[in-house]
């Protein structure tokens, strides 16, 4: 009489206690979206209105699509000017009055690398330039990331990290400056 192995049984008892935890996992997860934004520079400085949209889309659909934080991923801005900073600043307080967190990850763009009225580069020390964030933490201080749990610079969101909860998990994201130190 040919007998069993104990550890075929016992293997194929843990294989399908492994399947059924997996698809109980997936049946009751919960889903959410995050809204990514590549380099809004172009729709600031020259269609300002698609911008403003793509805000509004975002707060309105806050819930539907379970929006737990909106993502930017650099170049803000096309040029380091009073009035596209204005723009940026408005299209974003829609995600603020929505209470939507987000965060900004700065490109060359949003530096005085990059000239005021246009022109690829800035006068003076490109590197000491990079560096130069006045405007975007004047016009995006600290306290508009509400996700924001800390940072590099005291008063500066160049380098920050942040926290959300999504689909039953805690999430960090990390925010460095363009050719970070």
């Amino acid at each position: 009489m040919k007998r069993k192995s104990i550890f075929t049984f016992k293997g194929n008892v843990i294989a399908f206690t492994l399947i059924c935890f997996f698809f109980v996992q997936v049946a009751f997860a919960q889903k959410f979206t995050i809204p990514i934004l590549p380099d809004t520079q172009c729709e600031i400085n020259y269609i300002p209105a698609m911008f403003t949209s793509q805000m509004k889309w975002i707060a309105d659909k806050k819930d539907s699509l379970n929006i737990p934080i909106v993502l930017h991923v650099g170049d803000l801005v096309d040029f380091n000017s009073i009035d596209q900073y204005t723009r940026a600043s408005e299209g974003f307080k829609i995600l603020d009055n929505a209470r939507i967190p987000y965060t900004i990850t700065l490109g060359n763009h949003d530096t005085n690398a990059v000239g005021e009225k246009g022109g690829s580069a800035a006068s003076g020390n490109v590197n000491a330039n990079l560096r130069t964030t006045d405007r975007f933490n004047s016009y995006f201080p600290v306290k508009r990331f509400t996700a924001q749990q800390g940072r590099f610079e005291k008063n500066k969101s160049d380098n920050a990290f942040y926290t959300f909860n999504a689909g039953g998990l805690n999430w960090l994201v990390l925010t460095l400056e363009f050719c970070s130190r």
